[in-house]
Order: structure tokens, then sequence, then C-alpha cells
């Protein structure tokens, strides 16, 4: 099994009310941001702010693919080491988390698979 991990750009006026509640202690947890797949952004393989620190210092290496249909993904033992730190990040900086868990790619979709992660060409749809 695999992990992809989704993750949006948190809505700032959200953002703002929690840090407001959090300060005056109204409440411990976060407001609901519904989740908008028009501007999730994929986080393993491109850098993201305080996430790419969060892969960085978990052992992720960045590997250079010019192929822009590219598709990162965790393995069983990426997601365990780095992909739950970074979701729970996210989850802590107010963003939406999404973790889709595909089969196993085939081998002529894989573009490059090291111990934490995979690189997927994902399979073109002929009419």
């Amino acid at each position: 099994m695999i992990y992809r991990l989704l993750v949006d750009y948190p809505d700032p006026h959200n953002a703002l009310l929690n840090h407001l509640a959090h300060l005056v202690g109204l409440t411990g947890r976060s407001v609901s941001i519904p989740w908008n797949k028009r501007i999730a952004r994929r986080v393993t393989g491109g850098s993201f702010g305080p996430l790419a620190l969060v892969m960085f210092r978990q052992g992720l290496c960045s590997p250079s693919i010019s192929n822009r249909r590219a598709r990162f993904y965790f393995t069983e033992r990426g997601w365990s080491k780095v992909g739950r730190h970074v979701a729970a990040g996210a989850h802590r900086l107010a963003h939406v988390v999404k973790v889709i868990r595909p089969k196993e790619p085939d081998h002529s979709q894989v573009i490059y698979r090291d111990a934490l992660q995979v690189a997927v060409l994902p399979k073109t749809r002929r009419a």
C-alpha cells in the first residue's frame, strides 16, 4: 500500500479565528475548513514551506524529477517515518489534510523509488 498526502491552503480568515480563539481560551479545537479540491496541493516531492522542513528533518530526500506529471507517494515505511509527521504538522497549521491510499502501481508507472517514497506517472486514458 502507498500513501498520498493532499493538503489545501488554509483560509486566512479561519486561521485567524483559530488563533484568536486559542489566545482567548475559548476552544482547543480548530475551526473546520471545508476541503477544496481546486486548491489542493500535493505535499510530497515539492517545497511547501514549514512542511518541507518537517520532511527534511525526517530524512526524506528530494529527487530531481523533471516530469511534471509525476505524483509522489509515501511507502509504508515512509508513511510511518515521515508522512504521519507531515500530516500532523499540516493539521497543526490549520490545513485540511486528506490521505489517499491506492494499491501498489504497475511497474511501468514507477519512475523513481526509494525506501520512503515512490514517484508514479498516472495512467493515461485513451478514448
